[in-house]
């Protein structure tokens, strides 16, 4: 158990993702628009980082890198990333704290931008999976509940952080259902999560075996949903061939 310090060092994330993006691409550069939520602990307030919002706003357009090590700085598990843009800084961890499924986002990004006709809206929303009921915690003595029952579980999970990020998670999921299904339009948000044991949900067991028992969850929730994905596909090659095209780039 890591009381003074975060389990891992980042060293190896951050050499990793700057591998990734060695061009070293700003925000604003990104091929499609992206959002990205981190969370700053000193505000203590999500900041939303957006291809839109860079190309407006010179603090708001690091290095893509610096903002994925940024999202992926869970509480606990990796230190908090300073984050530093046109003299700017940023104190940030995981945007899963307060965004675990960003999908409200993204949906207000495209409010924010343009009129909306809900009906040209189509969502899809993969989730990367949550603990199923029979791993999750149970009452029993209540005067048992001290610091460490909520930040320490026989199987090594962090049960606060695990309810933080979940219930996040789950209002979000119930707004968007409200939002499309109060406009008739429910087959316009998909929604598709995966049931894991509490082994595989396990922030960072990197193990071959559990890697491989993922893989196959995740084609397994593929085929499950073929049907609603191949559907939803689809309705997204009619919307293009319907949509202007845009005008070439003046050389």
């Amino acid at each position: 158990m890591h009381f003074l310090e975060p389990k891992y060092d980042s060293d190896n994330l951050k050499e990793t993702i700057k591998e990734c993006l060695r061009k070293e691409p700003r925000i604003s550069e990104t091929i499609t628009n992206v959002i990205i939520p981190t969370f700053d602990i000193k505000r203590f307030r999500p900041i939303i980082f957006s291809t839109l919002k860079a190309k407006r706003d010179d603090s708001m357009n690091p290095l893509l890198s610096e903002v994925c090590i940024a999202t992926s700085a869970a509480p606990y598990f990796f230190p908090p990333h300073l984050l530093t843009a046109s003299a700017k800084e940023f104190h940030l961890v995981d945007g899963g704290v307060a965004a675990n499924n960003p999908s409200l986002l993204a949906l207000c990004e495209v409010i924010k931008e343009r009129k909306v006709d809900y009906s040209k809206i189509l969502l899809l929303s993969l989730g990367t999976g949550e603990q199923n009921g029979k791993d999750k915690l149970e009452v029993g003595d209540p005067s048992k509940w001290g610091i460490l029952k909520w930040i320490w579980k026989n199987d090594k999970s962090n049960p606060l952080l695990d309810i933080l990020m979940t219930s996040a998670d789950e209002m979000i999921e119930i707004y968007m259902s409200s939002i499309f299904q109060s406009r008739g339009l429910k087959d316009n948000y998909i929604r598709i999560q995966a049931d894991l044991s509490s082994v595989e949900a396990a922030f960072d067991d990197s193990r071959e075996e559990n890697l491989k028992c993922l893989t196959k969850i995740g084609q397994d929730l593929v085929e499950k949903n073929e049907d609603i994905l191949t559907d939803f596909a689809k309705k997204l090659v009619d919307i293009k061939k319907v949509r202007p095209r845009p005008r070439p780039r003046p050389l």
